[in-house]
């Protein structure tokens, strides 16, 4: 595991940060009949975790290591810039997650994520039937995103193991520990093809590749991590990702990128999302809150796109 500055952590290192106050305590120390006694370095006492340790802490982070639902709520702006022209704010959104986690006799974890969430107006909390695209000033019909339903698994040998001559996934990790804080960022990079061809779909298409970055930043409580007698950990979300056109934006195939910005936070409850979110959730997938999967098989937004759109043509100017 690393630190943000790409470090190992080494308990060394957090004893001997203190050395500049270590020569006036101890002159105070001398002074007493009797020395305190030493308080754990958090710091040290994360760095010191065993592997499996470590993967309990990841685990209670990004989920819970019990079986049930875990909910996060997140709300951000959707940015987007055409090559060589400025990056602005398109719109709003806002979104909620339910992961349902479930572990195995043998410790696995099984993770499934059901995202819906919808766009609005900048400043608004109201989904938008229409938003007025300011790259285009050409009026446009947003669609609203429903994704996920596929499972993926978390084990101690996956976590632990590196693969095809790379990095395990405990060492890609970036872990930053400040005082009683601690922060887990994760990144991803990659290229699909695209599921919108710009030969069926001219308007909506930025092409034949779809290239997209992502990171996502979990800010907790070390003492969470630390404590195991507490199975999931809270969070504040950070999220930003870079990706092709919303195809709903309509760009012609210009050359440009979105960029997603939102923060987010661990649940409690459902309950605590905000109410045009509930609402908004309670009319597009009714059983949401209530059946163990709210829909079957994988659902992506862009094959759903794909489904209830047809192509748009440009209108001719007279």
């Amino acid at each position: 595991m690393k630190t943000g500055s790409g470090h190992a952590f080494n308990r060394r290192h957090f004893l001997l940060a203190g050395g500049g106050l270590g020569a006036s305590a101890f002159a105070a120390a001398a002074c007493q009949t009797a020395r305190p006694a030493m308080v754990p370095d958090p710091a040290s006492s994360f760095a010191d975790l065993s592997d499996a340790q470590l993967f309990d802490a990841y685990i209670k982070l990004l989920g819970t290591l019990d079986t049930s639902d875990v909910y996060i709520w997140f709300k951000g702006v959707l940015w987007g810039g055409v090559a060589g022209g400025p990056v602005v704010p398109l719109c709003g959104f806002q979104g909620l997650a339910r992961h349902r986690w479930e572990v195995l006799a043998d410790g696995t974890h099984i993770q499934k994520a059901y995202d819906v969430g919808f766009f609005s107006e900048i400043d608004s909390v109201t989904p938008a039937d229409t938003l007025v695209n300011p790259l285009t000033n050409e009026t446009v019909r947003p669609y609203h995103n429903t994704y996920g339903g596929s499972a993926q698994r978390h084990t101690l040998a996956d976590f632990t193991t590196a693969k095809d001559g790379g990095q395990s996934k405990k060492d890609r990790l970036v872990w930053d520990i400040a005082g009683d804080k601690a922060t887990l960022t994760e990144r991803s990079v990659g290229e699909v093809p695209s599921r919108l061809q710009p030969d069926e779909w001219p308007r909506e298409s930025t092409g034949p590749v779809s290239y997209y970055s992502g990171e996502f930043s979990y800010a907790t409580r070390l003492a969470q991590l630390l404590d195991p007698a507490v199975n999931r950990a809270d969070y504040a979300l950070f999220w930003s990702s870079f990706s092709p056109w919303e195809p709903w934006l309509l760009m012609d195939g210009q050359r440009g990128v979105c960029q997603w910005r939102a923060t987010g936070t661990k649940l409690r409850s459902y309950e605590e999302a905000s109410s045009e979110l509930l609402e908004f959730v309670a009319r597009v997938q009714p059983n949401y809150f209530d059946d163990a999967d709210p829909w079957e098989g994988y659902v992506s937004s862009l094959e759903s796109f794909k489904r209830d759109r047809r192509p748009e043509r440009k209108l001719s100017l007279p």
